[in-house]
């Protein structure tokens, strides 16, 4: 089973979707040792590995798909 989202990136748990300043900071998390764009692009996808449940439901033009 999937383990739930996270918050931040230090495991606490919070309200998801997290609200728009929170992503940020998240992100400014993630990145803040990336130097240039391509580190930085680096550093994010591996934090969406490492946080991001997988897999995980959607639905797309009305179509259930597992992620």
């Amino acid at each position: 089973m999937p383990k739930p989202p996270k918050d931040d990136l230090n495991g606490r748990s919070g309200s998801w979707p997290p609200s728009p300043h929170r992503l940020d900071a998240m992100i400014e998390e993630a990145t803040v040792e990336a130097y240039g764009e391509s580190e930085q692009a680096t550093a994010f996808l591996t934090t969406l590995e490492e946080y991001l449940p997988l897999p995980f439901g959607a639905t797309v033009l009305g179509d259930a798909l597992a992620m």
